[in-house]
């Protein structure tokens, strides 16, 4: 296996992986999408839904919106002071009104 930097720029890096099968290298970009701290829709409140759209699909659809943070800002809830009850330090509260 042969691993080349081709360009390194903050927290940011391209390389190139040779000579390694599909699986390894599968393996390693799941390995680096977890490490990615990331937010994502736990609770969704409907109160009205004019929609066509079922709830459910509904829901699906906001969990797949990428939610954009300052990592400095959020800690993780299992590392949080509030014992996982939920703090504006571990959590977001997102209001969509339309």
């Amino acid at each position: 296996m042969k691993v080349k930097v081709l360009k390194k720029k903050g927290q940011v890096l391209h390389f190139l992986l040779e000579d390694t099968d599909p699986a390894f290298a599968n393996s390693l970009r799941r390995i680096m999408i977890t490490e990615i701290p990331t937010l994502a829709v736990e609770w969704l409140d409907i109160h009205e839904n004019g929609s066509a759209l079922f709830d459910e699909v509904v829901s699906h659809r906001i969990g797949m919106i990428p939610l954009k943070f300052n990592p400095k800002r959020i800690v993780a809830t299992e590392d949080c002071k509030c014992s996982n009850k939920g703090c504006p330090l571990c959590q977001v509260v997102l209001v969509l009104d339309k």
